[in-house]
């Protein structure tokens, strides 16, 4: 499982080097997933599952992603 998070860091890059980073660390720990989870949700990552629907649209609320 290393690997395979290791090269979607690649595909999404760090959310350390986001202007973001604290808000990705605030809502990952609200939601008890990893602030790379979060930031990847923010960049396109395809939603699996109903929590990941719920951090996309709290990502919404939060002006981070802008509703097409």
């Amino acid at each position: 499982m290393l690997f395979f998070s290791f090269l979607l860091k690649l595909r999404y890059g760090s959310y350390r080097n986001s202007h973001r980073a604290s808000l990705y660390e605030k809502m990952a720990s609200a939601y008890q997933v990893s602030p790379q989870h979060i930031y990847e949700i923010a960049h396109g990552k395809k939603l699996r599952s109903a929590e990941d629907a719920r951090i996309y649209d709290d990502l919404i609320s939060k002006g981070v992603i802008v509703d097409k």
